[in-house]
């Protein structure tokens, strides 16, 4: 019986209720990210839609499935475009234009409505979009247009909505907007397990998300990601202020380096251990499979590590929400996380649990059956 949970992120590719049920029988929670997708009565695949379709096939196929919900954060996004994406070629000109706008005007345009982050961008900056995927170099800004003319190094297919950061800028924000605080009105009213705070920077912005709910009469726990190096000095207290942790690895790296990503996720995964919370690591875990329909090896160890450091659960992201094969890439992922348990280095992590800080009588409970049955063999 595997152990580490598998959590699957839904989108278009699981939107079909027979694939959904399929992804369920072989899951243990389920993530709608609010980042893509809408609250929409008329939207067919809302968010709203997605739970109420969650709850209804795990009635029917007599399993209990948790609901993730991941808020959208303060995240740099970029606008939409008149189609679902544009294509930007290596060594192309592109404008990105700060602006309320939503819609960019052609398809040689990015807008983007965070006009606080044009004044901290520079000539020759590197400015990365999708998680780092493509890159540009900034080479002209106009300050009357609040527009930068940019020159792209590395291209792609850039879908509408993705991600924005300037490399080596570490750009303050809040960690709990208006739009998180209307999220978090909606949700306290659905039937949700979890919910998962972007961008956390200290304690504080979990108590503030924990208050919202509070006021709601919402039990909902709170799961803090660490996606910010500002986050890494504080994450004692983040810790303690949340029901568990997310190393998010995408913006982490993005803002740490490549180099010193793993030794971070280790020891976040360590000290949340040690904090008697749940750890979830997650971020192109399986990224391959979105178009394969068999994992590398390189994911293959980076999966097992990850449950050799201890994690409680493994996150799938767009390889289950837009990817070709979602129920091949859980079934690797099982299989792959099942493999690495049998290893003594595996030992479950409540050999390190502190029972006396332990302050609910069913973790108490469920810690100590395990630690029987184990020593039952």
């Amino acid at each position: 019986m595997r152990k580490t949970k598998i959590i699957a992120t839904l989108g278009p590719a699981t939107d079909d209720p027979k694939i959904l049920t399929k992804l369920l029988q072989r899951v243990d929670v389920v993530r709608i990210n609010l980042a893509h997708g809408s609250w929409g009565a008329k939207d067919k695949a809302s968010h709203q839609k997605k739970i109420r379709m969650v709850r209804k096939i795990s009635k029917k196929i007599k399993k209990p499935i948790a609901i993730l919900v991941d808020l959208k954060g303060n995240k740099i996004r970029i606008g939409n475009f008149k189609n679902e994406a544009i294509e930007l070629k290596k060594n192309s000109l592109i404008t990105i234009r700060f602006t309320e706008e939503e819609i960019s005007r052609h398809d040689k345009e990015i807008v983007v409505n965070a006009d606080y982050v044009f004044d901290n961008v520079a000539v020759k900056d590197t400015i990365l979009l999708d998680d780092g995927l493509i890159k540009l170099e900034v080479k002209k800004i106009q300050s009357k247009k609040r527009q930068l003319t940019c020159k792209v190094h590395e291209g792609g297919l850039l879908l509408r909505g993705k991600g924005l950061e300037v490399s080596n800028k570490i750009i303050n924000q809040p960690g709990l907007n208006e739009g998180d605080k209307k999220d978090l009105k909606r949700l306290a009213k659905l039937d949700i397990d979890w919910v998962a705070l972007s961008f956390v920077n200290q304690a504080s912005d979990v108590n503030q998300a924990r208050e919202v709910l509070s006021g709601l009469n919402s039990n909902t726990k709170l799961i803090a990601k660490i996606e910010r190096v500002a986050a890494i000095n504080q994450l004692y207290w983040i810790i303690k202020a949340s029901d568990g942790i997310m190393v998010a690895r995408g913006d982490l790296a993005l803002e740490c380096g490549p180099g010193e990503l793993t030794g971070l996720q280790k020891n976040i995964i360590k000290q949340t251990v040690q904090g008697n919370k749940i750890v979830i690591t997650a971020t192109q875990m399986m990224e391959s499979m979105i178009h394969n329909p068999t994992p590398t090896r390189a994911e293959m160890t980076d999966v097992s590590n990850a449950v050799l450091d201890g994690t409680d659960a493994v996150m799938l992201s767009a390889e289950t929400a837009i990817g070709k094969y979602p129920i091949e890439t859980v079934e690797s992922m099982s299989e792959v996380c099942s493999g690495a348990e049998l290893y003594e280095e595996s030992v479950s992590k409540t050999d390190t649990y502190k029972f006396n800080e332990l302050q609910k009588v069913d973790e108490a409970i469920a810690v100590s059956s395990i630690n029987i049955a184990r020593n039952m063999n």
